[in-house]
């Protein structure tokens, strides 16, 4: 997915269509961060986890629970968003690392 660069107009439509189930909707808000969570992921994971962790599982696993959860999200700017992908991918990383 290549990144787009969107107003924060386009960012607040982009929110409310993806909070009322449209997935076109989130797949542009997510396309907008997609590469900046990968590399954010395989940051956290580091040497010490990546035996044990793959960074692309936990980047979809994030975006699953992402657009599962976007009707929760509250803020009205674009990087609170990339913020809250980091939180929820944060969360999947603990996990992962304490049940292996």
């Amino acid at each position: 997915m290549r990144e787009l660069i969107v107003t924060q107009d386009q960012f607040q439509d982009f929110l409310a269509r993806a909070q009322n189930g449209e997935r076109e909707a989130f797949d542009h808000l997510l396309g907008e961060h997609r590469s900046r969570l990968e590399a954010w992921v395989r940051r956290q994971i580091g040497m010490h986890l990546r035996s044990r962790l793959d960074a692309e599982d936990i980047v979809q696993d994030t975006c699953l629970r992402a657009f599962e959860s976007i009707g929760r999200f509250t803020s009205s700017h674009d990087d609170a968003f990339f913020q809250w992908l980091c939180t929820i991918a944060r969360h999947l990383i603990w996990s992962a690392s304490q049940r292996r």
